[in-house]
């Protein structure tokens, strides 16, 4: 949809500062202006200012050369700003965090022009946001990697995949544009290399790409930034909104929570083998209240909390937990941790017992004793084993009687859960109990980089 004008200011001299002839366009003292180059198709937004008996605008510095005329698409008062409408069930509308002096302008496409006063800054995004599980992930994400600064918005991480699926998120949910972004290369080297420097253009789509000498960095590290302090501040309200709506939906708060574990989570080991937990860390008081908020949501159980040098450490541990975390796909988007959570999970004495049960019940009913002969078990192996197996929900139990036997006799079947979990370990190698699986998106992201 293309935005007619009001009417063109002529530009004429060096000067960044525009003069407004009288009678061009009716125009008062800060007034707030929609502008726009015809020759390279840039918007921006300008205010009005008087110089004795004359009105002035400035030039945007996003311009590669000085135009010869300007477009005036929208004409606004300081303070104005379109109504606010009616917003379904994970919507926000990002007006309500912005001051009553700042200047709203629509656009086409759902988005809005937002002018800062007295001298800016500005910015054009999506003025409602769907909340969904890929931005409650970028959520987490985001508070377990971002600075939270006033003067933009930003991620610092050495997976370059994982840093990319955060700027595709924000770029489709808040309609960034690629030029909005800032690359930092925090690397002992001051200089990086010509071809990793030609890679992350690639990647990010963006020439905006610094240097920063990291002396204590034990491996670099790239910042993905916004440096606008409006967006900062829209932002950050918006996160601290959102996370009222993620405690508040199953499905976005486990979403956040994969956000946030693949930033400043790990996993814990026994004898660097045998899965014991996870593990999820925080300096920050009201991000570890939400961390313990959602953990009780999602698996009704609080976890163990430690203060350890300044950072709170929440613990999960237990093997029925952590059977919860593989079949939700805790760490699958990055495939050397799912591996790794995997494999260690597949040498723990529970799943090593257990496993030759659930593939003799694959596509198929048993009876306990088909399964202690099959398995090479015994008939009360067999019986706690699936006792235990149907409290978690893998197995389903069914009480039948059979011609030529006395009593009701068990009967035991795979669940859909007890499914997905065999089909999540799959590939599973008998002899080393290790799995050949790797995460999912993850994988997908860290080969196409």
């Amino acid at each position: 949809m293309t935005e007619i004008p009001v009417c063109k200011i002529e530009v004429k001299g060096k000067s960044e500062q525009i003069t407004i002839k009288k009678g061009a366009v009716n125009l008062k003292n800060n007034n707030i202006l929609l502008l726009r180059s015809s020759q390279e198709n840039i918007s921006w937004l300008a205010k009005v200012s008087s110089h004795g008996y004359s009105n002035y605008i400035r030039l945007t510095s996003n311009l590669k050369q000085r135009p010869t005329d300007i477009e005036v698409i929208k004409i606004a008062k300081v303070g104005e700003r379109p109504p606010l409408g009616p917003l379904s069930r994970n919507q926000v509308d990002i007006l309500n965090f912005i001051n009553d002096n700042c200047t709203c302008i629509e656009r086409p496409q759902g988005n809005v022009s937002i002018y800062k006063p007295p001298k800016g800054p500005s910015i054009t995004i999506k003025r409602i946001i769907n909340l969904d599980e890929d931005l409650a992930w970028s959520i987490g994400f985001y508070l377990a990697e971002g600075p939270k600064v006033s003067y933009g918005v930003g991620i610092t991480n050495h997976e370059l995949y994982l840093l990319k699926h955060f700027q595709e998120s924000i770029e489709k949910n808040f309609d960034i544009q690629n030029k909005e972004w800032f690359v930092y290369i925090h690397s002992r080297n001051k200089d990086s290399s010509k071809k990793f420097k030609s890679r992350i253009v690639r990647i990010f789509q963006t020439n905006k790409i610094s240097d920063v000498k990291a002396r204590l960095a034990t491996k670099d590290t790239i910042e993905l930034k916004i440096n606008n302090t409006l967006f900062a501040i829209i932002f950050n309200q918006f996160v601290s909104k959102a996370i009222e709506l993620i405690l508040e939906d199953t499905s976005l708060a486990l979403a956040f929570l994969k956000g946030y574990e693949i930033g400043d989570g790990c996993i814990l080991q026994r004898n660097s083998c045998y899965l014991y937990g996870i593990c999820i860390t925080t300096k920050n008081n009201s991000n570890k209240e939400i961390l313990v908020k959602t953990l009780q949501k999602l698996y009704n159980k609080k976890p163990r909390i430690r203060s350890n040098k300044g950072c709170y450490e929440i613990t999960c541990t237990g093997i029925n937990l952590m059977t919860e975390f593989i079949l939700d796909e805790h760490f699958s988007s990055s495939p050397k941790q799912w591996k790794k959570i995997i494999n260690s999970y597949l040498k723990k004495q529970y799943t090593r017992s257990h496993i030759r049960y659930w593939l003799a019940l694959k596509n198929k009913k048993l009876l306990t004793r088909e399964m202690a002969q099959i398995a090479g078990r015994s008939y009360w192996s067999v019986l706690d084993a699936m006792n235990k197996d149907a409290k978690l929900g893998l197995i389903k139990t069914e009480k039948r009687r059979f011609p030529n036997k006395a009593g009701l006799h068990n009967i035991y079947s795979l669940t859909n859960k007890g499914d997905k979990l065999l089909s999540l370990i799959g590939g599973v190698d008998e002899k080393t109990n290790s799995s050949s699986l790797d995460g999912s998106w993850g994988k997908r992201q860290a080969l196409a980089l």
